[in-house]
């Protein structure tokens, strides 16, 4: 799934398919983890935030994502240690610091969570 309309279209469908749970954010990252520097993010924020995130590699210093490199059972943000850092510029809307994550590794080194 490298086509950016192929990967915005299936952001859209896991957004509406959440939509009937309520109002629910999610991030949705496959990174492989040999050659972290390149994930796919799909996410109910805004594009440009997903454009950011993205374009910035903020993944990379995502403290929830750092954790979820070393875990295999899910695990409350508020066990890392400043659970938005990464997410947000100082002064941005980002006031996220509750969520839960769950990841899950498989045997060619992606981890998608």
């Amino acid at each position: 799934m490298d086509n950016k309309s192929e990967i915005v279209q299936a952001g859209a469908v896991l957004s509406q398919k959440l939509a009937e749970l309520g109002a629910v954010d999610f991030l949705y990252l496959r990174q492989n983890k040999r050659a972290p520097e390149e994930a796919l993010v799909l996410s109910s924020h805004s594009e440009e935030w997903i454009s950011d995130y993205r374009d910035r590699r903020r993944y990379l210093k995502d403290p929830v994502v750092l954790a979820a490199r070393q875990r295999i059972s899910p695990f409350n943000w508020q066990d890392c240690t400043r659970p938005n850092a990464g997410l947000c510029d100082a002064g941005s809307q980002c006031q996220r610091v509750k969520g839960f994550t769950f990841a899950v590794h498989d045997e060619q080194q992606q981890m998608s969570l």
